[in-house]
């Protein structure tokens, strides 16, 4: 791809996002009746209390969003576009989708009226340099800067990571909305919204949110609205728990707008895009709109892990690509339409690894063969796409420096001004200096 390739135009441009669907006398009502009763839920977690930081002139942006667009994406599909340009909305190309795969991908919208790649500087020779193409750990990998090779499920990583780095040395600590950890359901992922380091830990955690976790619960198992007194019987039992009945800043109303806001939406058409069969990775970056809305927080990151599926049926995951990459869209849309958010924002693309060069033995209902990540070199190439304003981010371009995964914390920590306060712990990354003004 040339760095001068002039970028895309879309035929359809989407309208502002809908906005926020609450009631006020509905929170209110919900609100005085979870004063009574009580019982669990492990979905949100909360953050403990911290002193308040001086921020510096050494910051770039105010607000970072990290999507990883994970599940193992493999270039031949991403950036060379071999089966055509699954991918609208985030890279340049107007390639027809293969013939032989057509007919299993859904026809998504364009939120984005021009790629966000024209917004932005693509490293397309990135890497994951490790031998283990685990989910969990290049996960751990990109979240604490450094290669962990051997890391226990269902544990935190043992070194600090970027959310705790954040909110130790430069975070308004007391500001709670400020980092955000939006993650999939499946397996050990949240368990790295902190580490097992003594010297970060909980007390630096962010907050964490699984939407399909949520969608699943009894709580949203009905069509919204339904008899106000059931459904706070029901609120009382998912949402008064262990961490609602301890001390945080993050009111019990926040929460319960949020989680209103997503139910109602969830039950009423997410995107009001009702033709489209919604996926989890649809509904963690769904979750992550509604965050950006409400709390216009710091840092936030976001899993998307639905491509996994590639192991055994290509077809689907190429088709989740593409709707992965339909939600990245309204994504970057609602940035964009945030007047708040807009010109003081940096958004970070990277699947965590790539897919290997052959196929398996698995073969999908058009005839294609289904593709693992066993470590071969093409699984451990990737790409990572830095958008933004035009007065942080160049625009275009395609850059010429070569890039890993591990470079994504350190770039994350020079924008957002704490890069001196983490030179004692010795990353071995480096900052993507070309992308930068």
């Amino acid at each position: 791809m040339s760095a001068t390739q002039k970028p895309k135009q879309h035929a359809n441009t989407f309208s502002n996002e809908d906005k926020r669907l609450t009631s006020t006398s509905r929170r209110k009502f919900v609100r005085n009746s979870l004063l009574y009763g009580s019982g669990s839920l492990a979905i949100p977690t909360y953050l403990k209390g911290g002193n308040r930081l001086f921020l510096t002139s050494k910051r770039k942006v105010n607000h970072v969003v990290l999507c990883l667009f994970a599940g193992g994406i493999r270039n031949f599909e991403s950036l060379e576009q071999r089966e055509g340009n699954l991918m609208q909305n985030t890279l340049i190309g107007d390639q027809p989708i293969h013939s032989s795969i057509a007919s299993g991908i859904d026809t998504m919208p364009l939120p984005c009226s021009r790629p966000i790649a024209s917004q932005g500087v693509l490293f397309d020779n990135f890497k994951y340099d490790s031998p283990i193409t685990l989910h969990y750990n290049a996960h751990a990998s990109i979240l604490t800067g450094r290669y962990i090779h051997d890391i226990e499920l269902m544990k935190p990583a043992p070194h600090p990571t970027l959310f705790e780095m954040y909110r130790k040395h430069h975070a308004l600590r007391s500001n709670h909305s400020n980092t955000w950890w939006v993650c999939d359901q499946g397996g050990p992922f949240p368990f790295l919204r902190s580490s097992s380091d003594a010297q970060y830990g909980q007390a630096y955690a962010a907050n964490m949110i699984q939407p399909s976790s949520l969608a699943k619960s009894p709580l949203l198992q009905h069509a919204l609205p339904k008899n106000e007194e059931q459904l706070a019987m029901e609120l009382r039992s998912q949402l008064l728990g262990g961490s609602l009945d301890q001390p945080h800043a993050l009111s019990k109303a926040s929460w319960l707008d949020l989680l209103h806001d997503f139910g109602k939406a969830y039950h009423h058409g997410i995107w009001r895009e009702d033709s489209i069969q919604l996926n989890d990775d649809m509904l963690n970056i769904f979750a992550s709109c509604l965050i950006l809305e409400r709390h216009a927080p710091e840092l936030l990151v976001v899993n998307m892990q639905d491509s996994d599926i590639g192991h055994s049926n290509f077809t689907s995951y190429c088709n989740n690509m593409h709707k992965a990459d339909y939600a990245l869209g309204k994504l970057w849309s609602a940035i964009q339409e945030n007047d708040r958010l807009r010109d003081d924002t940096v958004l970070i693309v990277l699947p965590e690894f790539g897919r290997n060069a052959g196929h398996n033995s698995v073969i999908d209902a058009y005839g294609r063969y289904a593709v693992d990540h066993t470590g071969d070199e093409i699984s451990k190439q990737s790409f990572c796409l830095i958008a933004g304003p035009p007065h942080i981010i160049h625009q275009g371009q395609t850059a010429q420096m070569d890039g890993e995964v591990i470079d994504v914390l350190p770039t994350i920590a020079h924008l957002l001004g704490f890069e001196d306060k983490i030179q004692p712990l010795n990353l071995p990354g480096k900052v993507l200096y070309e992308a930068f003004v």
